[in-house]
């Protein structure tokens, strides 16, 4: 393994591991605000609050797949 696969290889890991606190942040407010614990804030109703949000928790999700898959499919 030459220098900027390890290097490669040191960014996809942590770029997964920075994103699951994000994720389980997003994920905990979202859901508190769905109970009515937070507020959901100014200028947008609940429901265009929920799409907002949950695309951001979806992007925070296909980064991790994508930062995990790039190892194992350089070695396939």
């Amino acid at each position: 393994m030459d220098r900027w696969d390890r290097v490669g290889r040191f960014a996809a890991y942590g770029a997964a591991l920075a994103l699951p606190p994000y994720l389980l942040i997003k994920v905990s407010w979202v859901v508190g605000s769905l109970l009515g614990l937070l507020p959901v804030g100014t200028g947008f109703g609940k429901a265009e609050w929920v799409v907002l949000n949950s695309a951001s928790i979806g992007m925070a999700g296909i980064g991790i797949t994508m930062a995990l898959a790039r190892p194992a499919a350089r070695d396939a």
